[in-house]
């Protein structure tokens, strides 16, 4: 089975991790990079994909459930699917950091991956051209000279050894948010959509949502920093569920809800919908990025298998940016689909079955 090119780049330097004690995160979307284990003394992978962290269990003839901390071993392999805020780590030889296309967030993987380091340790960094992977090196120039080792398949590696401290992360004071006429304070992580502020197309589908009727059972789709559940929660939604593909997103929807004095949310890892159970409504501002790539493909399986995730007279609620061709799918799917709320940018569609 053949990866991605940035496993295909990786592949051609295996040799370098033979014997190393590997520790393996960042945009980790290919299970194939489980390969580069084989021949190390141990690896660890830290996986914030649900879905990548499922394919790799597999690959070790194991599963996941729908908790939102878990690792799971084998011999010397650990896939270890949890927020970077909560890990737990020994000490590693060789850190290899997948780029994404968000500069913070690897900023942030760097300052607290180095307390798993050893003095001399080897740090690599890959990434795709297009997402800054040709001068990704230097984002190791903090703590020394860092080598392009290969340029291939429109990806880059780059070493450097640990030799200096990377500046220490401090995350940034919660933001304030009014949403559905509550108040709330806000955590936000770079590898978490929208920082700094409550984005465009999540505060449309929250005053949409202030007009929905209350119902027994809703479910925050791709929950993200909270807000939605939290609102739901607040405008008096009985059972809250809250949903997201990512460790991270899940630790600081968590997070959010105990800065705001909210309880009683239920937290679960899915991709979409796979697996979860069925809700009178649905709220969901679906992504459309995987990694550096778009990619509308889940939102529109999402679309399909949405009526049978509804109680009967359910509805769901879903901004999208108004250039993506949705309507024509959700019509599809749906007898009844309406456009609550517009502007030149966002579409906030309501849905019924």
């Amino acid at each position: 089975m053949s990866g991605s090119p940035i496993y295909e780049l990786l592949d051609r330097s295996s040799e370098r991790f033979v014997d190393r004690r590997l520790l393996i995160c960042g945009d980790v979307l290919d299970e194939q990079l489980l390969k580069l284990a084989r021949y190390t003394k141990n690896t660890t992978v830290l996986v914030d994909n649900y879905v990548t962290a499922q394919a790799m269990a597999a690959l070790l003839g194991q599963t996941l459930d729908s908790s939102c901390e878990q690792t799971v071993s084998y011999k010397h392999i650990n896939i270890c699917y949890v927020s970077l805020d909560k890990i737990k780590l020994d000490k590693f030889d060789t850190l290899l950091i997948i780029l994404g296309k968000n500069k913070q967030s690897t900023l942030k993987l760097l300052s607290l991956m180095q307390r798993h380091l050893e003095p001399n340790s080897l740090i690599y960094i890959a990434g795709e051209n297009a997402g800054g992977g040709k001068s990704a090196g230097n984002l190791l120039k903090p703590t020394g000279e860092s080598i392009k080792l290969d340029l291939a398949r429109k990806c880059s590696l780059f070493m450097a050894q640990y030799q200096k401290p990377f500046p220490q992360w401090k995350d940034s004071e919660p933001i304030n948010v009014d949403a559905c006429g509550f108040k709330f304070k806000l955590y936000q992580d770079p590898a978490v959509f929208s920082q700094g502020r409550l984005d465009e197309g999540t505060a449309m589908l929250l005053y949409a949502l202030c007009e929905a009727n209350q119902t027994q059972n809703a479910l925050d789709l791709g929950c993200g920093c909270g807000i939605v559940g939290m609102c739901l929660k607040r405008l008096g939604h009985l059972k809250i569920t809250a949903s997201d593909i990512s460790a991270q997103a899940l630790y600081l929807s968590c997070k959010n809800a105990k800065l705001n004095d909210i309880d009683g949310i239920i937290y679960r890892s899915a991709d979409m919908l796979k697996a979860l159970d069925s809700y009178d409504l649905i709220a969901v501002n679906p992504p459309f990025h995987r990694g550096i790539a778009t990619t509308i493909a889940p939102t529109l399986r999402m679309i399909q298998e949405a009526p049978a995730h509804l109680n009967k007279g359910g509805v769901m609620y879903m901004v999208a940016n108004g250039h993506l061709p949705y309507e024509k799918y959700l019509k599809d799917s749906f007898n009844n689909v309406s456009i609550v709320k517009e502007n030149p940018r966002y579409k906030v569609y309501k849905c019924m079955s």
